[in-house]
C-alpha cells in the first residue's frame, strides 16, 4: 500500500542512462571498425566497459560482501 501511485523503481536495469552510454559505445564501436578506424574502436570500447562498469556499479556488484 505504501507504494500505490509511485512509479516502478528501476535503478540498476538496462533502461537507466548507463545503459544507453554502453549501447553508444557499442555502436561507435561497430561503425569504426566497419570503416576500419583504429581510434574510432578504441574509444567506442571505452565508452562501452564505462557504461558496462557503470550499470554494473548501479546494480550494487560492487558493493562489500558480507560474512
Amino acid at each position: 500500500m505504501e507504494n500505490e501511485g509511485q512509479p516502478d523503481d528501476r535503478r540498476g536495469t538496462i533502461w537507466e542512462w548507463p545503459g544507453a552510454v554502453a549501447f553508444v559505445g557499442l555502436l561507435l564501436t561497430v561503425v569504426a571498425i566497419s570503416n576500419g578506424a583504429a581510434l574510432g574502436t578504441l574509444i567506442g570500447l571505452a565508452v562501452l566497459a564505462f557504461g558496462v562498469v557503470a550499470l554494473l556499479a548501479r546494480r550494487g556488484s560492487f558493493s562489500p560482501r558480507r560474512r
